[in-house]
C-alpha cells in the first residue's frame, strides 16, 4: 500500500496553523482517505513530529499540540460530529449507514482486485 502523500509531502507541512485554511482542509481530507494512516500516525511519534499534517491531524510548531479540527466521512466528505463526551472505542469513518455499507464494498473489492492481480 502506498500513502496518499506519497510525491507530494510539500502539501503536508502548510505555512499556516489555522485547520480551517483551505489548504490543511484538503490534505486532511485526503489523509481520511489513506490506507497507511495508522502508519502515519506511528511514524510521527517516532519521529517526535512538531509540525505538519501527520494521519490527518495538523500539528502545531508553536505550541508543540494538535490543533482541533472537523472530521469528515471517508465516501462523501459530509462533516461527522464531534465524539460524544464519554464515548470510548474508534472513531466512526462514515456518516451514515449507506456510507458504510459503500465504504465496506470498495475495501472488499479493492481487497479481490490486489489477490487477482497478485
Amino acid at each position: 500500500m502506498t500513502p496518499a502523500c506519497e510525491g507530494q509531502t510539500d502539501r503536508w507541512f502548510p505555512c499556516t496553523n489555522n485547520p480551517r485554511h483551505p489548504d490543511v482542509l484538503a490534505v486532511v481530507a485526503i489523509c481520511h482517505r489513506c490506507p497507511v494512516m495508522v502508519r502515519c500516525a506511528a511514524r510521527a511519534e517516532e519521529v517526535g513530529a512538531r509540525y505538519g499534517v501527520w494521519a490527518g491531524v495538523l500539528l502545531d510548531s508553536a505550541n508543540h499540540q494538535r490543533v482541533a479540527f472537523d472530521r469528515f466521512c471517508v465516501e462523501c466528505d459530509a462533516r461527522l460530529s464531534r465524539r460524544p463526551e464519554g464515548a470510548r472505542g474508534r472513531l466512526p469513518e462514515t456518516c451514515s449507514d449507506e456510507c458504510r455499507r459503500i465504504r465496506h464494498a470498495r475495501v472488499r473489492r479493492q481487497a479481490y482486485q490486489a489477490k487477482v492481480a497478485s
